[in-house]
């Protein structure tokens, strides 16, 4: 993950569309006291906000991110 906010939802969007060969979706882990997985889960709910990203499994403890609104 690359520290520029910018840069990092631009790489974590391109993560959840399976640009980087995974396969598509992510999944973050909220409740974590691991501050990339709260940065990760944080940066998620602004490309949520902007309709770029969906919650597919939406758990206290866990959420997975698919891509589109």
């Amino acid at each position: 993950m690359v520290d520029d906010e910018e840069a990092a939802r631009a790489w974590l969007l391109a993560e959840i569309r399976g640009e980087h060969g995974l396969g598509p979706g992510i999944s973050s882990y909220p409740r974590l006291a691991d501050d990339n997985q709260r940065r990760v889960h944080a940066l998620c709910v602004g490309l949520e906000r902007s309709g770029l990203i969906h919650r597919q499994i939406d758990e206290p403890d866990h959420v997975l991110w698919m891509p589109g609104g």
